[in-house]
């Protein structure tokens, strides 16, 4: 039983079905495009792991639903006149992908809608005695499954009934974001830096503005004729969110929420000075698609799964959860999905444990509880090893922006952005590395 219908608990579910384990997805929307957020990161670890659970014709609606390699090429910071002054190549690690949350959901739970029950609000479990964990939900229904598991993000109320406790706490730091549809007064004057990747744009005080471009006509792969499955490509837009350090900094009180029009009057507020560009993207967002979103952090050094071992766990930003400042927090959730799902498979011989074979015909029967607990504490040791580092390097940028703009570091964030633009402009003779089958 999976508490989540998110990125993580999608590809955990299809995993599992595939192994010929059944699974029941309890999901407290209504239909998977009922979501928050905006464009996700997908690193190659992450791409790797969708090329393999996901059979052939839905992995590659996904890529032609995200954009092209070159798009990536490069992360750029940009001073508040939006001129580069530093980048940094993204190197040759692997296949990164940028998508559309809405799009990326959709697509995990395509044909998956049998094993989804929408509308369905967890409340709580018990832990029984021959080993199953039952859930309680809103509407008074109960469900039982030898395995549960809590996908259900920064807020998890299958942590809280493990841990007794949420293991996330909430930031000061926030984020308020929206997205410009492009048009020709948007494309006429964009940074050319956005062309090559997404960017960080940071003023003198230490106000920072993320930028990213979607650009499906430029950089989306062209749909092939025969694909079985429809990717869902969305229409062009600059992608823009303020970090805000302190809820001082605001011009008028904003609540966490979609579709509010005072995230863009705060945003006006913020970048004061930011070069015009910038604005006419603030002026261009229809404040439906404006937000304001509370930042949540799990605490990197102390123990993410503070439970005793048993048949139930978490993944994702539910054991955890990071802020957007470090673009891993969907990446990670579904490597979270492919090590529970080899451990979960592993603990039935492996059985389907390779996607192209479909689902296996040994329908497993009840683990038990000895098994279980192990399978699911080798789970929660190994995923730290990756999810502790990403934990810290997300929030690592709110460290430097809360240093950045300190009483003592301020007066001096203009010099250190003129000597790293002189720096970075020495080393801009360089070509940027061109992507595979493309000569310079």
């Amino acid at each position: 039983m999976v508490i989540g219908a998110g990125m993580g608990g999608l590809v955990l579910a299809r995993g599992l079905r595939n192994a010929g384990i059944e699974v029941m997805v309890h999901e407290r929307d209504t239909a998977l495009e009922h979501t928050g957020g905006y464009r996700l990161h997908m690193s190659p670890a992450a791409v790797d792991v969708l090329r393999w659970r996901l059979p052939p014709p839905v992995f590659q609606a996904v890529l032609a639903s995200g954009t092209r390699p070159e798009s990536f090429r490069q992360f750029g910071v940009l001073d508040h006149r939006l001129r580069q002054v530093a980048r940094i190549p993204r190197g040759h690690d692997g296949e990164h992908l940028m998508i559309g949350r809405v799009a990326l959901r959709r697509l995990l739970g395509h044909d998956l809608t049998e094993v989804i029950r929408f509308g369905s609000e967890f409340t709580g479990l018990e832990h029984n005695a021959d080993g199953t964990v039952t859930a309680t939900f809103a509407d008074g229904t109960r469900d039982t499954a030898d395995v549960l598991v809590g996908a259900d993000g920064a807020r998890s109320r299958v942590v809280a009934a493990l841990a007794g406790t949420c293991t996330a706490r909430k930031l000061k730091a926030f984020g308020l974001a929206g997205k410009a549809l492009l048009s020709t007064e948007i494309r006429s004057d964009m940074p050319s830096a956005l062309r090559h990747g997404p960017a960080f744009a940071i003023a003198p005080t230490g106000t920072a503005v993320f930028l990213t471009l979607h650009d499906p006509a430029a950089t989306a792969p062209a749909p092939q004729a025969h694909q079985r499955v429809s990717p869902i490509v969305e229409g062009g837009y600059v992608l823009w969110s303020v970090v805000v350090p302190d809820p001082a900094a605001l011009s008028v009180a904003t609540t966490a929420g979609h579709g509010r029009p005072d995230v863009l009057a705060s945003a006006r507020h913020l970048l004061t000075g930011f070069a015009p560009w910038m604005h006419r993207v603030l002026d261009r967002t229809d404040p439906a698609q404006a937000s304001r979103f509370d930042y949540y952090a799990a605490d990197p050094e102390a123990d993410l799964t503070p439970w005793q071992s048993g048949a139930a766990t978490a993944l994702g930003d539910a054991v955890h959860a990071m802020p957007p400042t470090g673009g891993q927090g969907a990446s990670t959730a579904i490597r979270d999905a492919d090590l529970l799902i080899r451990q979960l498979t592993a603990l039935h011989g492996g059985a389907g444990s390779h996607p192209s074979t479909g689902p296996g015909t040994n329908r497993p029967g009840t683990p038990g509880g000895a098994p279980v607990a192990a399978a699911l504490h080798a789970y929660q040791r190994s995923m730290t090893r990756y999810a502790v580092p990403a934990l810290r390097e997300s929030l690592q940028p709110l460290r430097w922006q809360r240093r950045l703009t300190s009483p003592l570091a301020r007066p001096l964030l203009p010099a250190v952005l003129a000597i790293t633009g002189t720096v970075s402009r020495l080393r801009r003779t360089a070509p940027l590395p061109q992507p595979s089958g493309q000569v310079a």
